[in-house]
């Protein structure tokens, strides 16, 4: 795939209290906010191009958020920002997921975790 995405996770996070926890502890923190992503169609192949997170709630539990598709064509980049998502429990990592609409099951790739601290 050639399709590039840019993406940020941070912003503030979202806990019981909508306050930060004390030093060295992690929170009760459910969900994140103000955040940006983006993503690009650098391959030019009449394919669409999307981006998601993904929000591991634990036990085997994956919450993909809705897809954000960048529907503009080659050369285009998509961006959405102040983005929130709260998941209701405690939410332990998110990562972006980027894919290409293509035949059959689509072409998709995962950054890494990034850990909700």
């Amino acid at each position: 795939m050639e399709s590039s995405f840019i993406y940020h996770i941070g912003g503030d996070h979202e806990g019981d209290s909508g306050q930060e926890p004390a030093a060295g502890g992690h929170g009760d923190r459910r969900g994140f906010g103000g955040d940006t992503m983006a993503v690009r169609d650098t391959k030019c192949d009449g394919n669409l191009v999307y981006v998601f997170f993904e929000a591991d709630l634990g036990m085997g539990t994956i919450d993909p958020t809705p897809y954000r598709w960048n529907e503009s064509g080659c050369g285009t980049t998509s961006y959405w920002s102040n983005l929130k998502y709260n998941s209701g429990t405690k939410l332990g990592k998110v990562r972006v997921v980027t894919c290409v609409d293509d035949a059959g099951w689509d072409t998709c790739y995962r950054s890494g975790w990034q850990y909700n601290r």
